[in-house]
């Protein structure tokens, strides 16, 4: 998981590139992330469901969960994060990756980073 703060009354521009597998291509891993009390954001995760077919989730609401039922496998992909945020409140972005299969395993791997630029 990955948290971050957002600051009332400030816009914020977050990008993640994560290094991610997964134990198994029949295993999808879940991408969730939240931008809470905004009173804008966009939200745009880029990830893989095989070695070579990528896909993509977006939005507009403070949440936004991808669930693909595949992924790349054991095969290391990046997985790409990119959101934007007008802040009403002081908050937390958070974002969250798991196996859709109960007890099977995600892996986020070392080169994986996130940074946030408030302006």
């Amino acid at each position: 998981v990955v948290s971050l703060p957002l600051t009332a009354g400030k816009k914020t521009s977050i990008e993640c590139n994560l290094l991610v597998n997964s134990a198994a291509a029949t295993t999808g891993i879940q991408l969730s992330s939240n931008a809470s009390s905004t009173s804008s954001v966009r939200q745009v995760i880029e990830y893989y469901t095989s070695t070579t077919a990528q896909a993509i989730c977006q939005g507009t609401a403070e949440g936004l969960l991808c669930s693909p039922a595949t992924s790349s496998g054991t095969t290391v992909t990046p997985t790409r994060v990119s959101v934007y945020t007008v802040q009403s409140n002081n908050s937390q972005f958070t974002l969250s990756l798991k196996s859709e299969v109960s007890g099977s395993a995600v892996y986020v791997r070392a080169g994986s980073w996130c940074r946030s630029i408030e302006f």
